[in-house]
């Protein structure tokens, strides 16, 4: 977990300052000087006019509203539920204010190039990284990850799989499904009684005369 946290952090910080330096900065897309007070006003407002207990309950609620748009995500099936279940905790903790290390890569950064006079590297590194980071990792650990370890993983039990490859032919409704490769669930520690689940590698399927092929990750007969 340590070493994937420091690979996001890097590599977002990497990325944020080369899109500060190379787009915004070099490609003087700021050039008017009211586009340059607005980023330099809204650098200010999030980095120097918030004190140290306002950053702390902002950044906690910031990374619970993410970490509620991540498990949405998760619950989603398809490609529209995910991003309905990714935009309001979102849309949420950006309209609220609320301060994310990572969103504020490039806005903090974006300031201290145009020259804010309030804002220095220290400053940011202090109340902008170093201070956020430790607020988004309660918020999402504790007022989240815990939660959710309460109510799924606590009093759950394990789940132990063993697979066994195996050749076979599927017959649904409406055409036959000719199983190329797949793998049989021979037994697991849950009660499954009665049921023979396969994780269907790729499968034939011939309906109407029409041989199609699809990849699927998971079938069962």
């Amino acid at each position: 977990m340590l070493l994937h946290w420091s690979v996001t952090f890097w590599g977002n910080l990497a990325g944020s300052l080369f899109v500060v330096a190379i787009i915004f900065g070099y490609g003087n897309v700021f050039a008017a000087d009211t586009d340059k007070s607005k980023v330099i006003a809204f650098a200010t407002k999030k980095q120097v006019t918030p004190d140290f207990h306002h950053l702390f309950l902002r950044g906690i609620g910031c990374n619970w509203l993410v970490s509620l748009a991540c498990f949405l995500a998760m619950q989603g099936r398809d490609l529209a539920s995910k991003l309905v279940g990714i935009w309001f905790p979102i849309f949420g903790f950006v309209s609220l204010g609320f301060n994310h290390v990572v969103a504020n890569m490039t806005s903090i950064p974006m300031g201290i190039w145009l020259g804010a006079p309030e804002i220095t590297v220290g400053l940011y590194i202090w109340k902008g990284i170093i201070t956020t980071l430790l607020e988004n990792i309660i918020g999402g650990g504790l007022f989240a990850g815990t939660y959710y370890w309460y109510m799924y993983l606590l009093n759950g039990e394990g789940v132990t799989l063993n697979w066994m490859s195996e050749s076979g032919t599927v017959t649904p409704c409406s055409g036959d499904v000719e199983v190329v490769a797949a793998d049989k669930l021979r037994y697991s520690n849950w009660d499954l009684s009665g049921y023979d689940f396969y994780r269907v590698i790729d499968v034939t399927i011939n309906l109407r005369s029409l041989d199609l092929r699809k990849r699927l990750e998971r079938g069962y007969t």
